[in-house]
C-alpha cells in the first residue's frame, strides 16, 4: 500500500497548527533567527522504520529550505543509537516542526515494528497478518501504510471497501426471524458490485451455515483454540475455497497456535489501536 502526500497534506497542516508551530515563543526568544544548525534524528531502540518520507514532508511544510538527508528507508531495521536522518537549516524552523514530525514517525514505526514481530512469529505458516479499521481518526492511511511496511496486509480501508456482515448485523436480523443462510442470501441478491462477502461468526453452527452458503470469507471471532480447530476442519470439509479469518484475543503468545490450525488470515486490531510508539530523539550534530 502506498499513499500520496496529497492525501495527507490536510492532516499534516492541521497537526502543525495544533502545535502552533509558527508561534514557538521559547525558540524565538532564545535562538538567533539566522542561526543554522546541524541536527540528527536518532532511534532509541530497535524497530522497523516507517514514515521517513513523511518526516521530510513535515519539516519542509515549516521551512522548505531545511535539508534533510535520509540514512535509512521505510522497511529497514533500525537499532538503538542509529541516526535515521540528518537536518541542516534554521534552528527555529527545525525546533518548530520537531514534535509534529517525530509524532508521526514514532507512531508509524511503532506500528510497523509490532506488525513485523507478528509476521515473524508465523513465518513458517501460510497465514497472513491483517490489520483492521481500529485506527486513529484521520490517520488511517498512515496506520495501514505502516502495517504494510511491517509485512502485514491491509483489510478493508473503509465501509465501502467490502461486505462484512458483523455480529451486530446478524443479531439485528436474527431478531427479525432471519437465519444465517437467509442473511447471506439477502446480501447476495443486493450485491450488484460483486464485492467479496465476509461474515463474522462466533459459533460452529453459524460457521457451517456460512460455509454451506458459499461466502468468500468466514471470520471466526474470539474462539478458543479447540473450538477453532474443530470449526476450521468442518469448514474445510465443506469448501476448500473459502478463506478463514480469525479475530479477537490474538496476542504474541497464541498467534502461532492459531496459525497451526490452518487459518488463512489473522486480523489484529491492537496493531493500530494499542500501539507503543517508537522513541526517537533530535540531537545536535558535532
Amino acid at each position: 500500500m502506498k499513499f500520496s502526500f496529497d492525501q495527507i497534506t490536510e492532516l499534516v497542516e492541521m497537526s502543525l497548527e495544533e502545535d502552533s508551530f509558527s508561534k514557538d515563543i521559547t525558540s524565538r526568544l532564545l535562538v538567533d533567527k539566522n542561526f543554522i544548525a546541524n541536527v540528527s534524528i536518532i532511534s532509541k531502540s530497535e524497530g522497523i522504520l516507517s514514515g521517513i518520507d513523511l518526516l521530510e514532508f513535515v519539516f519542509h511544510k515549516v521551512d522548505p529550505n531545511i535539508v534533510l538527508i535520509k540514512k535509512y528507508s521505510d522497511g529497514d531495521k533500525i537499532n538503538k543509537s542509529d541516526i535515521i536522518a540528518t537536518l541542516n537549516g534554521s534552528l527555529i524552523s527545525i525546533l518548530s516542526a520537531e514534535r509534529t514530525a517525530l509524532n508521526f514517525i514514532q507512531r508509524m514505526t511503532g506500528i510497523s515494528t509490532i506488525t513485523s514481530e507478528y509476521v515473524k512469529l508465523i513465518s513458517n505458516y501460510n497465514t497472513k497478518i491483517f490489520d483492521t479499521r481500529k485506527t486513529v481518526p484521520g490517520h488511517r492511511i498512515l496506520d495501514k501504510y505502516a502495517v504494510f511496511i511491517g509485512g502485514g496486509v491491509n483489510h478493508r480501508k473503509n465501509l465501502s471497501d467490502g461486505i462484512l456482515i458483523k455480529d451486530t448485523h446478524i443479531d439485528h436480523l436474527k431478531s427479525k426471524g432471519y437465519s444465517v443462510e437467509k442473511i447471506i442470501d439477502k446480501i447476495k441478491l443486493s450485491n450488484r458490485s460483486n464485492l467479496k462477502i465476509e461474515i463474522e461468526v462466533e459459533s460452529l453452527e453459524d460457521a457451517i451455515s456460512a460455509a454451506k452458503s458459499q461466502v468468500d470469507i468466514i471470520m471466526l471471532d474470539n474462539m478458543e483454540i479447540n473450538l477453532l480447530k474443530e470449526t476450521v476442519k468442518k469448514v474445510r470439509d465443506i469448501s476448500n475455497t473459502i478463506l478463514i479469518e480469525v479475530s479477537g484475543g490474538v496476542n504474541k503468545q497464541n498467534v502461532r497456535s492459531i496459525s497451526e490450525t490452518g487459518v488463512d488470515i489473522i486480523s489484529i486490531g491492537s496493531l493500530t489501536h494499542s500501539v507503543i510508539s517508537h522513541d526517537f530523539s533530535l540531537k545536535f550534530s558535532k
